[in-house]
């Protein structure tokens, strides 16, 4: 199963730099400013760190979903077993069409309600 799942997600990397030429990839740390501007069509993609194996998830709060599109993929590391430890995702977004869209990334356990995230970002994509 696990092999199953790393070939296709191979597959669809693979795929995905063959029919998007206009890709930007940047590390969340590495983000020196908070507007993005993309053509329609173009994808931009993330790296954040996630705790995800200690419940948590990177979860879209606001974004103009007729501009652009969010999608959310976890890196599988085989190095990183330990129990809460950080793994690394990817946060793709797509833009759609011509606009702008304020995007609220934030980094939480969804059952819990009155505790604020522990990592959030936020950013402004203007798709030319």
């Amino acid at each position: 199963m696990v092999k199953s799942v790393v070939i296709i997600f191979s597959a669809v990397l693979f795929l995905n730099n063959i029919f998007k030429c206009n890709q930007k990839v940047m590390e969340k740390d590495k983000l020196s400013h908070s507007k993005i501007e993309l053509a329609p069509d173009e994808v931009y993609t993330l790296e954040v760190s996630s705790l995800g194996s200690a419940g948590y998830s990177w979860i879209s709060t606001e974004n103009n979903e007729e501009i652009t599109h969010i999608d959310f993929t976890t890196i599988n590391n085989k190095d990183n077993k330990a129990i809460g430890g950080a793994v690394k995702m990817m946060i793709t977004i797509k833009a759609l069409k011509k606009g702008s869209s304020k995007i609220k990334l934030v980094q939480k356990r969804s059952w819990e309600k009155d505790v604020p995230p522990i990592d959030s970002l936020e950013l402004k994509v203007v798709v030319k």
